[in-house]
């Protein structure tokens, strides 16, 4: 084989090496940023007698501002995914999906972390209240179906895995 020939053999697995190189980068760039988002996020699971549900991760709204605000204007939620609002005191909370463009599940929670109601599938885009006969400090979103999907139900238990923040 000609010197010319192995050179050009060499320079394309020399370039194949930084590709990859550049690709497990990426990858593991992608990964990190993954990684850190999900620990910004509170962890909560469900409990069941026989079960518990997979983890979710949910953002916390804990002002008045970021409770007012909720999961407005967004277009998607991944399935894991959703917001926790935090009250500060325990009475028949209320919401309305205005400029809420997902439709999602609500799920009132006691201050002793059981569930005490659930608005199924809350339709997007209404100034309708949505609420529940009971009363509550904490109230959590999740994309519809996701109560039906894993069992959530009323007395379900809810596991907060890092303390959770006090209302501001």
């Amino acid at each position: 084989m000609p010197s010319n020939q192995k050179w050009k053999r060499v320079q394309y697995q020399q370039a194949a090496l930084v590709a990859l190189f550049i690709l497990l980068l990426g990858v593991g760039v992608y990964s990190y940023a993954e990684y850190r988002e999900k620990q910004s996020l509170l962890k909560v699971t469900f409990h069941h007698e026989e079960s518990s549900s997979p983890p979710f991760f949910l953002e916390i709204a804990n002002t008045p501002s970021q409770r007012s605000k909720g999961l407005m204007y967004r277009k998607h939620l991944a399935p894991d995914r959703g917001m926790l609002f935090i009250f500060p005191e325990e009475k028949q909370q209320s919401f309305w999906m205005k400029n809420t463009f997902i439709s999602l599940d609500m799920i009132f929670v006691s201050p002793d972390q059981q569930v005490v109601g659930i608005v199924h599938s809350a339709p997007p885009l209404t100034e309708d209240r949505q609420t529940v006969p009971a009363k509550s400090t904490h109230v959590i979103e999740l994309p519809a179906g996701t109560a039906k999907t894993h069992q959530i139900t009323k007395n379900t238990r809810v596991k907060f895995h890092t303390p959770t923040p006090k209302p501001l």
